[in-house]
């Protein structure tokens, strides 16, 4: 999760949050009101719904801004934010909210990703530490792999 979320207010303009994005080097920011997530805009959306639809720099961001995005707690655990982001489409960040509603924080793919590669790096230790008993190592993805078939059998067979 990053802690430090670029937002906007809800009365911002997508000019000011174009600036922002490119001032920040960040391609989404987290639409507020109260300090309550109201909404996410992306860059793909400013040049989509703004510049391909001949909106001015005016324009304000709840016209563009995906309206009340669905957000993950502190609460939520790595397994809940993908399930979050795999059952609410396309989305590739989840705006982290605290117990009051307000946002404390963002979780990206990029995020899900380093994550993913810490638990890769984990497995392939392991199997390293015993590959003395085994002839062959494997990677993570296929002691993954194996697993899975493993379970896919009948229970009589696992015994």
């Amino acid at each position: 999760m990053t802690n430090e979320v670029i937002s906007c207010d809800v009365e911002a303009s997508v000019g000011d949050v174009a600036r922002m994005m490119k001032d920040k080097n960040v391609g989404c920011v987290v639409v507020v009101d109260g300090g309550k997530v109201a909404g996410i805009v992306t860059d793909r959306q400013l040049a989509c719904h703004v510049l391909a639809d001949n909106k001015g720099a005016d324009t304000s961001i709840s016209e563009v801004m995906t309206k009340d995005p669905v957000c993950a707690t502190l609460d939520d655990n790595l397994f809940n934010v993908l399930d979050t982001l795999k059952t609410s489409g396309m989305v590739r960040r989840v705006p982290v909210v605290d117990r009051d509603g307000k946002l404390a924080g963002i979780v990206s793919i990029s995020d899900i990703a380093a994550i993913a590669k810490e638990i890769n790096d984990v497995l392939l230790m392991e199997e390293l530490r015993n590959s003395t008993a085994v002839p062959k190592v494997f990677t993570g993805a296929q002691r993954l792999e194996e697993e899975i078939s493993r379970d896919r059998r009948p229970i009589e067979a696992r015994r």
